[in-house]
């Protein structure tokens, strides 16, 4: 626990290092919904980051698969790895994992959840928890949340 704390204040200390000297950057997601049974839904997640983006990511809430079809990362995240994924690659996010991320090639990097939630945005708020950063400042918090909500989609399926 001790290390999964002192990685998460990492991770903050980098994101409002980050914001307080480079641009909000907006990359394309995809989203797209397979039906199943009992109203449940595949939900897939796919986002298109270029070379030279750091990102810090929300903290996953359930396990899920994902996969790097294109590019490669490197990446440090609060359960203790720290890797270089290379595409292709397939892998399990664990819940409670926060990464932060350096993107070293064009990356195109998807994940797979299980939902009953067909829209994008409620899907995201059911399947991860916030991170309060206490080093960002009000003004810094609401870019952000702009941002996030203005993210542009290539393609909803349903």
């Amino acid at each position: 626990m001790i290390q999964e704390v002192e990685v998460n204040d990492l991770i903050d200390a980098c994101e409002a290092d980050a914001l307080a000297r480079f641009p909000l950057v907006k990359y394309p997601i995809d989203h797209a919904f397979i039906p199943y049974p009992d109203g449940w839904y595949l939900y897939e997640r796919t986002v298109h980051m270029a070379k030279g983006t750091l990102l810090t990511s929300a903290t996953h809430a359930v396990e899920h698969f994902y996969n790097l079809s294109q590019g490669s990362f490197a990446v440090i995240d609060t359960l203790g790895n720290k890797v270089v994924i290379k595409a292709p690659a397939r892998g399990i996010t664990k819940p409670d994992t926060r990464r932060l991320v350096y993107v070293l090639e064009d990356i195109i990097f998807t994940t797979y959840l299980m939902t009953k939630k067909t829209d994008p945005e409620e899907v995201v708020a059911a399947t991860t928890r916030p991170n309060e950063n206490p080093l960002l400042s009000e003004d810094t918090k609401l870019a952000l949340s702009q941002i996030r909500s203005d993210m542009p989609t290539i393609k909803e399926l349903t």
